[in-house]
């Protein structure tokens, strides 16, 4: 059995290690930002296989999560973790098919893929919120 002085320290140590690893995570997604911001000759805009590689790890990150919501909304059953689950696959689906194929596929953007991109973000946003106000 654990004490409660020992309980509190492990969840301290945990915290402490959450934050680690968050600030950690930020510098590693700041400091490449920083290098290709400050490198014009790096041609980062407009760049077609950069955007395609960036979605493409999007939608994997995505369906990462989305198969870790899927493994707790089995345990739990709540309509909360199912929203959650969704809304993740909403996202997932947005961007490997919609940006990512559409990008592959052909060399502008239609009219169709660019609203069909914004309407699932924004039913993956709600799909969210109903999720943190579900029971």
């Amino acid at each position: 059995m654990t004490t409660r002085a020992a309980t509190g320290t492990t969840l301290r140590s945990v915290a402490i290690r959450a934050r680690y690893f968050t600030a950690l995570a930020a510098v590693a997604c700041l400091l490449p930002t920083l290098v290709l911001t400050a490198l014009p000759q790096l041609e980062v805009y407009g760049n077609r296989s950069l955007h395609v590689a960036l979605e493409t790890v999007a939608a994997f990150v995505l369906l990462l999560v989305a198969s870790v919501l899927f493994g707790r909304y089995r345990l739990s059953g709540s309509a909360r973790d199912l929203f959650a689950l969704l809304a993740v696959v909403v996202l997932a689906v947005n961007n490997l098919f919609l940006s990512v194929l559409s990008s592959i596929v052909t060399a502008h953007a239609s009219a169709f893929t660019t609203w069909a991109s914004h309407l699932a973000g924004v039913l993956g946003a709600v799909m969210f919120a109903v999720a943190a106000l579900a029971p």
